[in-house]
This record gives structure tokens, C-alpha cells and sequence, in this order.
């Protein structure tokens, strides 16, 4: 019989499968820069077709194939939307006004300027937390990375800089409603997205969403249901990032978008002075 397998995971790893038989192999990959990095250009021959989940994915994969790319969307998880409680609450150990970010890794996705934006919108006195979901990771090494990246403007031993909580873990989908249930806002400073499905979740669940206005999230933020950032004129070279540590192999040529962190700052700041009119801007969309 017929047999679609799909590759959904690094393309420089589809040439350790073995196919045999009668198989339709369909790509599935997630390209954050402009450019598909080396190591992975070789298994584009693999796939009999593609599937991509942004504009941006199909615009940058057309110029490396020939065969036949299909756009889909993704699905999101309606329990995402439902209000439903959950096991994880975090009221006690937060401020009142709470701002998330939910990152796969902790260098690439740029957390040093979300946690910059943060304390140079706000201080002690503002009652507000910061909440960080990272994957379990070692912890030492991204303490570290997150100090460093703010250092030497803000001093994360400073008694007198606003609340951040650092998640380290892996969260189930009750869970993770729980945090898009229990905020008041949402943030990403990532320079490219292969999709971004966090903000579509958090936007899903209604909560006012900042963003970057470059790459795969702009097929569904606009300047009408988001707060979005208007990167700088000029791209940066991505390998030339402080925040790229251990990836620079895979974007050595390729840019992604430059901002200015007080712009972020002032959207965080805006949204929590304007908490109904910022949840009437993202029922609009």
C-alpha cells in the first residue's frame, strides 16, 4: 500500500532515514534566516514535495527547489481558548500585572532583550513579573547566557530591579493554558520565525501580544490585532549575533532583523497602562 512519511524535523538528519518501497516523502521543515543553512541544503533532494507553515518558509525554500511546495496552516489547540483552570497557578508567586515569553532555546530566541525591555519599562514599584518558559536545560549555562546578555546595564542581583520567574521545564497542554490563562500580556523579541506558534496561542487565548514585524508572523499579526515592532532599515548578520551562541554554523550568511529594545519597551509600557483598550486592539483582528 501507499505510504506518506512526512520529515518534520532537520533536514540535515533526513538522510539517516531509510526509505524502501512504494513512499511519498513530504518535507516539513522551519527556516528562521534568510537563507537555508548549508548543512541542510544536500537532503532538499530527499522529499518528493514540501510543506511549509508561513509565506516566509515558502518564499525562502522556492529558491532552493523546483518541486512542488504546499502552504498549510497549523492547528492550534482550542483548550488554548476555552478559560479552562488549570493545575499550574502561578498568583502566589507573582506580581499583579504578569508578562510572558515561551522560548525552545535559550540563546537563539533573543531572551536578553525581552528581559531588557522589561527593566527598562518598568521598576519595583510597578508590581509586574516577567515569567520566562524555558526547556529543561542546564540551568547553570542559562543563567549565565541571560546575565550575561544584560549585563552591564542591569544587575540581576539587584534587589531593586522588577520580578522575573524562570521556568525551567517541560509543560502539557493544561499547563501551558494555565499560563496563557493567568497573563496579561505576551512578548517575543525573536529577529526570524519559521511560525511562531507561541504568539498565535497567546493571541488565540486573548492575551495582547508584541512581536517583531519580520518573517513567519506577520501571516497573522498585524499592526491591527498585535503590537508589533518595526525592525530597524538594515538587517543583521545573523552569525554575528551575541545571542547565536552554538548556531553560528547553521546561519553563517544568512540576517535576520535588527530593532530598537525601546520600542519594546514602550509597547510593554503601553499595554500595562492600557490593559482594556490593548484587549479591544486584539479583538479587532
Amino acid at each position: 500500500s501507499n505510504v506518506t512519511l512526512i520529515l518534520n524535523f532537520p533536514p540535515s538528519d533526513w538522510n539517516k532515514i531509510k526509505i524502501f518501497g512504494n513512499v511519498t516523502v513530504v518535507g516539513f521543515p522551519f527556516f528562521e534566516v534568510s537563507d537555508i543553512p548549508h548543512e541542510y541544503q544536500e537532503s532538499l533532494d530527499i522529499p518528493n514535495l514540501f510543506w511549509v507553515a508561513s509565506n516566509y518558509n515558502f518564499e525562502i525554500l522556492k529558491k532552493y527547489t523546483s518541486k512542488k511546495i504546499n502552504q498549510i496552516n497549523l492547528p492550534l489547540v482550542s483548550k488554548f481558548a476555552s478559560g479552562t483552570n488549570s493545575a499550574l497557578n502561578i498568583d502566589s508567586i507573582t506580581n499583579n500585572f504578569k508578562i510572558l515569553s515561551v522560548v525552545s532555546n535559550w540563546n537563539r530566541k533573543d531572551i536578553g532583550s525581552v528581559i531588557k525591555s522589561y527593566l527598562r519599562a518598568f521598576s519595583v514599584k510597578d508590581n509586574t513579573t516577567l515569567i520566562l518558559k524555558i526547556p529543561k536545560l542546564q540551568k547553570t549555562n542559562v543563567n549565565k547566557f541571560i546575565a550575561q546578555s544584560v549585563y552591564p546595564e542591569f544587575n540581576l542581583n539587584d534587589k531593586n530591579i522588577p520580578n522575573i520567574l524562570v521556568i525551567y521545564d517541560h509543560l502539557n497542554d493544561e499547563e501551558m493554558n494555565g499560563l496563557y490563562s493567568q497573563v496579561d500580556c505576551y512578548v517575543s523579541c525573536e529577529r526570524a520565525k519559521g511560525f511562531d506558534l507561541p504568539s498565535a496561542q497567546a493571541m488565540y487565548s486573548e492575551v495582547p501580544t508584541v512581536g517583531i514585524k519580520y518573517s513567519a508572523n506577520t501571516d497573522f499579526m498585524n499592526n491591527k490585532n498585535s503590537f508589533l515592532i518595526e525592525p530597524n532599515n538594515n538587517l543583521i548578520h545573523a552569525e554575528d549575533s551575541h545571542y547565536n551562541a552554538g548556531s553560528t554554523h547553521l546561519y553563517s550568511g544568512s540576517e535576520w532583523a535588527s530593532f530598537s529594545i525601546d520600542e519594546v519597551s514602550q509597547k510593554l509600557k503601553y499595554i500595562y497602562k492600557n490593559q482594556k483598550n490593548a484587549k479591544k486592539i486584539l479583538k479587532k483582528g
